[in-house]
């Protein structure tokens, strides 16, 4: 029988797959490609389930798991529209 964090790590393996696989059929079904906003939702689908493997794993420990987290929460929110933002990058 397996244990209750051996079941939490294969929820969380299987999430990647599906929120990548929901993320193709979806954009499929729109006939869209794939923008940003999607590509932050695979990344941040992907990322996100292995940073909680890892942590019940022991591998990483709190403030790593918090800097990860944290660094996710500011990708997802930051924006590449510099027009939106009245900003510009000489970049």
């Amino acid at each position: 029988m397996p244990e209750a964090r051996e079941i939490c790590e294969m929820l969380l393996g299987a999430t990647v797959f599906v929120s990548l696989g929901a993320l193709i059929i979806e954009r499929m079904k729109a006939n869209k490609g794939i923008g940003l906003r999607a590509l932050q939702f695979a990344g941040i689908g992907a990322v996100v389930p292995i940073i909680g493997i890892l942590a019940l794993e022991g591998i990483i420990d709190g403030a790593v798991i918090g800097t990860l987290l944290g660094s996710v929460v500011g990708y997802l929110f930051a924006s590449k529209d510099n027009k939106a933002n009245g900003s510009q990058s000489d970049a």
